[in-house]
């Protein structure tokens, strides 16, 4: 019987599919509303993710059941995240409720630019995600990574 991380592995393939998605559809809308849903969703699954990847040496878990990358592998240490310690702060404003600290970043022209920074960002997430993928080695989990990633439409062979 698989055990509760086994099964939670589908979820953390989710977030990189959706990540995927959203950075696609970004780059591909043509009009305002479909490009704001983009725009958002991949600030959030890159949030999710970057949160993931962090051991919790470096940043303690935000509830008792949230799942990280060393629960996979063990002595995992938390990869270089630039994007994130650069833009945590705001992409936390902007994904949670209205608030008129949006306006700060608005105003400065320190807000988030698709065209500039989902490179990098996705980036990031793409290499920490090698790791993780290179950590399951050797671990039940191995297969099932290459298998949940083909499900979701994502040839790890070809990215």
């Amino acid at each position: 019987m698989p055990t509760e991380h086994e099964k939670a592995l589908t979820h953390v393939v989710y977030e990189y599919a959706a990540l995927e998605s959203a950075y696609n559809l970004a780059f591909s809308a043509t009009t305002t509303p479909p490009l704001n849903a983009a725009f958002d969703s991949f600030l959030l699954h890159y949030r999710s993710l970057a949160e993931f990847f962090h051991a919790t040496g470096d940043r303690a878990r935000g509830h008792g059941d949230d799942i990280r990358a060393e629960d996979y592998v063990d002595g995992w240490k938390t990869p270089h995240l630039p994007m994130w310690a650069a833009w945590k702060s705001s992409i936390h404003i902007l994904l949670a409720h209205l608030s008129t600290k949006r306006n700060a970043i608005h105003e400065q022209k320190t807000g988030l630019d698709h065209r500039v920074h989902f490179t990098p960002m996705r980036q990031e997430i793409r290499s920490a995600w090698v790791t993780f993928a290179q950590g399951l080695a050797g671990t039940i989990h191995h297969g099932n990574l290459e298998a949940l990633l083909k499900e979701r439409g994502i040839n790890p062979a070809r990215r």
